[in-house]
């Protein structure tokens, strides 16, 4: 994941000193949940997916009742064997749960529990009431420039300049590629499209279109499946005429 170098420094302060309830502040696809994974893994070493004691509220679609069984299951002391363990709240686009429910987590932020901690995530911070603000830390995603998302994500100078030409070519020109590309050792042919990833999600990041949004979002999952194909040994060549034919 690329972070803005500003962003990256106040999460690893945060991790420095963890506070009970974190507020993630950034517009769409400004890269908000793989800072929550970041946070969770930093906070108690697992992947959110995976890590047992944690609590997923989906602000859009969870209301109130959501929120009052986080509140009993606050009411409970946690208890774990081991000491690296925590309970781990998130609340996405906490904005649209609901004064109600925004009445309800403010006892929770009040009070917070003992290894227990809150992570949260808005677009829209002048939705939230001042009473949960005053009671949050907050965390702002900052944007991620293509020239520090290149310099970044690889200090190999012939990945980065193969991936960029490829991306900005035609498709023919692609196609002329196919050859070359797929004669390059197995971990630089990762490595270019590892950029490709990277300047197709920052053009995602930075549109607001929604017909180019999802012209990239499936350009993304192109080169997932092929970066897959590439680790089960399936022919280069096939992959990288995939990528010519898709991108």
């Amino acid at each position: 994941m690329l972070i803005n170098p500003t962003t990256k420094r106040h999460v690893n302060d945060y991790l420095q000193t963890p506070f009970h309830a974190l507020l993630i502040v950034g517009p769409k696809n400004s890269g908000k949940n793989d800072l929550v994974d970041t946070l969770v893994k930093g906070l108690v070493g697992s992947d959110l997916s995976t890590y047992p004691y944690k609590i997923v509220i989906d602000g859009e679609n969870d209301g109130i009742e959501q929120v009052r069984m986080v509140k009993k299951e606050f009411s409970y002391k946690f208890v774990s064997k081991d000491s690296k363990h925590k309970r781990i709240v998130v609340i996405n686009s906490i904005e649209s749960i609901g004064r109600e429910s925004h009445n309800a987590m403010l006892k929770l932020l009040e009070e917070p529990p003992e290894k227990t901690y809150i992570i949260a995530t808005t677009t829209a911070i002048a939705d939230l009431p001042s009473t949960i603000l005053s009671r949050m830390k907050q965390l702002n995603t900052l944007p991620v420039t293509q020239e520090t998302a290149i310099s970044l994500k690889s200090n190999n100078t012939d990945s980065t300049d193969l991936a960029k030409k490829f991306i900005s070519s035609k498709k023919y020109e692609r196609l002329t590629m196919v050859n070359d590309l797929a004669k390059l050792e197995k971990q630089q042919q990762k490595e270019v499209m590892v950029m490709l990833f990277e300047i197709i999600y920052f053009k995602l990041s930075n549109s607001e279109n929604t017909v180019e949004m999802r012209k990239l979002i499936k350009k993304i999952q192109t080169v997932e499946t092929n970066i897959k194909s590439l680790s089960s040994n399936v022919n280069p060549k096939l992959i990288w005429l995939d990528l010519s034919l898709n991108l």
